[in-house]
């Protein structure tokens, strides 16, 4: 019956974005008014009704149901937006970072670009609101593997923090353009912007977002095999990360050690940071989801290694258990990740069912890897459904 009901809602809702995207706003706020929705549902049901009401041009209510969604964005206040074109915008912008509180990364490129769009067709002058949309927009692109894009936006956000004299949101773009520049193997500048937020972090005292940053300088050193410098801005990260209690920064550098092990096969301290890792994901109860999925992935990747190494049973033993690795880090990560890193677990499982001889199944592997890196195949709101597919 639970299962039926919420089958039901959904109907009803995906019916609710049609009226939506009909312009029939009153039918779908009474549509939305007649949900009896599980709690799972409700933040759906109050974007939505947010959504209806800034189509409807009932600003006010649109900010107020809204609100309870950007608890965690940093939205500009509302008493920023006084004209009704400034509302307008305004609320495009909350109705963007609540689609992306709720992983609705497309919806919130859509809402973002419109709220940009109003604010230079109609010469709005809020540029609070102009920054955190552009800069909102760059990380919707980070998220749905945009990386060339996303770069242009980080590079704009951060020219109209420069013109309008405004910083409050400088740091968040360095670090931004730092991560979008090492994906599209631009490491140069990503160190350099990536210093950039290393000395605001120092700045203003940030010592979370300087684990963080230390954290990224260690992944553009990574993947510029320049391993000697990534296992130090690692460990510096992790030291921080440990003095502070930041424990979920610090289980994000014992994974980011175990890669670097893996690649210099240093195995036996992989297997030391491996052992650190599961503690820090058991003892603290970890609930973030790509946390928990990236940790499994390189457990799979680090038990893949040491098969490399193993015969007969240790061996098949080895990779059976690397493929429990990679099935948990996949139900994790599939829906909100990035795709690059999914397609890795992919392909890691793949090729361990192939060595296996399971190819039918290696073969669905591969095939859902290489759909995540073409945009043309996949988004993100189709991961889910496609992973299952591809089990």
């Amino acid at each position: 019956m639970h299962v039926t009901q919420n089958a039901d809602t959904q109907t009803l809702l995906y019916r609710v974005r049609l009226l939506l995207d009909e312009g029939r706003n009153e039918e779908a706020l009474s549509t939305l008014q007649d949900i009896r929705a599980e709690d799972v549902l409700q933040k759906e049901i109050v974007y939505l009704n947010g959504w209806c009401y800034i189509q409807m041009k009932q600003w006010n209510l649109g900010i107020q149901t809204l609100m309870p969604l950007l608890a965690a964005a940093n939205p500009p206040p509302a008493e920023a937006a006084v004209l009704e074109r400034e509302r307008l915008t305004l609320c495009l912008l909350y109705l963007g970072l609540a689609a992306m509180s709720l992983t609705h990364y497309e919806d919130a490129s859509l809402h973002l670009t419109h709220c940009l769009k109003v604010l230079h067709d109609r010469r709005v002058h809020l540029p609070v609101v102009r920054i955190k949309a552009r800069f909102s927009l760059a990380q919707t692109c980070m998220i749905r593997g945009l990386y060339a894009t996303a770069v242009r936006h980080f590079e704009e956000a951060l020219r109209l923090c420069h013109h309008y004299n405004d910083s409050r949101e400088l740091l968040a773009i360095y670090y931004g353009l730092c991560d979008a520049c090492c994906y599209t193997n631009n490491y140069e500048k990503a160190i350099a912007t990536g210093q950039e937020a290393l000395h605001l972090c120092h700045e203003r005292s940030d010592h979370h977002m300087e684990e963080r940053t230390l954290q990224l300088l260690g992944e553009v050193c990574l993947a510029q095999k320049n391993y000697l410098l990534a296992t130090q801005y690692y460990t510096q990260s992790l030291r921080l990360a440990c003095d502070h209690e930041d424990m979920p920064i610090a289980l994000t550098n014992y994974i980011a050690l175990i890669d670097l092990c893996v690649a210099e096969k240093r195995l036996d301290e992989a297997r030391s940071y491996c052992d650190k890792a599961l503690n820090v994901l058991e003892r603290e109860e970890i609930v973030d989801g790509r946390l928990r999925g990236e940790t499994y992935r390189v457990l799979g990747k680090m038990t893949q290694a040491e098969a490399l190494n193993a015969t007969g049973d240790r061996w098949r033993a080895l990779l059976e258990e690397a493929i429990i690795w990679y099935e948990k880090a996949a139900q994790q990560t599939t829906e909100d990740g990035k795709p690059p890193r999914i397609a890795e677990i992919y392909e890691r499982w793949a090729q361990v069912l192939e060595d296996l001889g399971r190819h039918q199944e290696a073969l669905k592997r591969w095939h859902y890897a290489y759909a995540l890196l073409d945009e043309s195949l996949l988004n993100v709101s189709e991961r889910g459904e496609h992973a299952e597919q591809f089990r």
